[in-house]
């Protein structure tokens, strides 16, 4: 579905002209070729996610505009000194990001590297609630 679709089925016909389009798109992609999209992606400097994967495809999210999350957390921590920032990552690339954070978390199924720099590791992965429920830790403890 497009976008305007999706939204033509899930709202109701009032609400849709007050509703931003998120500007982003959806690309499925054969699994062997999914990293490598991915780091073409990031080596251009824009923001992209993965969505999900099965065996044979994976799904990423590009949004149209460049995201950085190390401005993001600087920007946050300038705003709002005060409170703690809780980072995680699941690849090597968040390394630098999650330096910045006060609370790091790798996922996992995260690369051994930035597990060893991290404050807590979760017992899950993001596709099963391992980011939640460590988060539900770690702001008990606090």
């Amino acid at each position: 579905y497009s976008y305007k679709e999706r939204l033509a089925k899930i709202y109701p016909k009032e609400y849709q002209n007050e509703i931003i389009d998120l500007s982003y798109y959806i690309i499925a992609i054969e699994i062997n070729h999914l990293d490598e999209l991915k780091e073409y992606i990031l080596n251009k400097n824009l923001y992209c996610d993965i969505l999900g994967k099965d065996q044979y495809r994976g799904l990423i999210r590009l949004k149209k505009y460049s995201f950085n999350k190390i401005d993001a957390v600087n920007k946050y921590k300038k705003e709002s000194p005060k409170n703690i920032t809780i980072g995680f990552g699941d690849s090597i690339s968040d390394l630098s990001f999650m330096d910045l954070c006060d609370v790091k978390v790798a996922m996992k199924d995260s690369d051994w590297g930035l597990k060893s720099k991290a404050d807590y590791i979760t017992k899950d992965d993001e596709f099963n609630d391992g980011a939640i429920l460590i988060l539900n830790d770690i702001c008990q403890m606090k």
